[in-house]
């Protein structure tokens, strides 16, 4: 009678493939990445660079996007409690906000903006989890005259984990947030519903700007 042991090892012996299944298995990844990868690169909208947007007003800049990731980037990493954090990246968002503002058609909307301070408490995966003084920067963005009492949220945070910047976890949404708000508040199509940008300081500690927003805040009431 065999040991566990050898019928274990009977089993796994049995469940590999033979070696001329290689090029299969590599051709079908080729092919998966070449499916799903390169069709989706090559549909990318086109790039706008600044020098363009004189006949694009109502476009995506992407170098204003790029350009505000590099400089958001060089605060470097930006872990909660840090002046980096605290400060820096605050006030970078608020500077970037002001700009927009300028910018914007007044006449048509309605541009709010909060620096949300909170502390509380929750429970996730049977942990307790407690914030205290962490920040989050909120624009709200309302149509004149709607009489919607919905809004979308869109949601990214700042922070960064320690030694990393946050180029892409999350500085590429924090400046893609910041583009589409200028472009949105520049159109003159007016939205039906208000739209929210979260741009919450404390999401690498688990979900903790999310959860200051959603339960603290007055503007989440109505979020969809």
């Amino acid at each position: 009678m065999k040991s566990k042991y050898e019928t274990m090892k009977v089993i796994y012996y049995r469940s590999k493939l033979d070696w001329y299944w290689a090029p299969v298995f590599v051709a079908f990844w080729f092919l998966l990445f070449y499916i799903v990868v390169i069709s989706s690169f090559n549909n990318f909208p086109e790039n706008v660079a600044i020098a363009e947007e004189m006949n694009n007003t109502d476009r995506f800049i992407g170098e204003r996007a790029e350009n505000v990731l590099m400089r958001l980037s060089k605060i470097g990493p930006k872990v909660v409690g840090s002046p980096a954090n605290e400060q820096s990246a605050v006030q970078f968002l608020l500077n970037e906000l002001s700009k927009i503002r300028e910018d914007a058609r007044h006449d048509i909307y309605i541009i709010q903006e909060d620096v949300q301070i909170a502390s509380g408490n929750y429970v996730l995966w049977e942990m307790v989890n407690i914030y205290q003084s962490i920040q989050n920067v909120v624009v709200k963005v309302t149509p004149r005259n709607s009489e919607s009492s919905s809004s979308l949220l869109l949601n990214s945070h700042y922070d960064t984990v320690p030694g990393s910047s946050g180029a892409g976890d999350s500085g590429l949404m924090i400046a893609v947030m910041l583009e589409t708000l200028r472009v949105i508040t520049k159109r003159e199509t007016i939205l039906k519903h208000s739209i929210i940008f979260l741009f919450n300081g404390a999401e690498e500690n688990p979900l903790q700007g999310s959860h200051a927003f959603i339960t603290q805040h007055e503007w989440a009431a109505n979020v969809k």
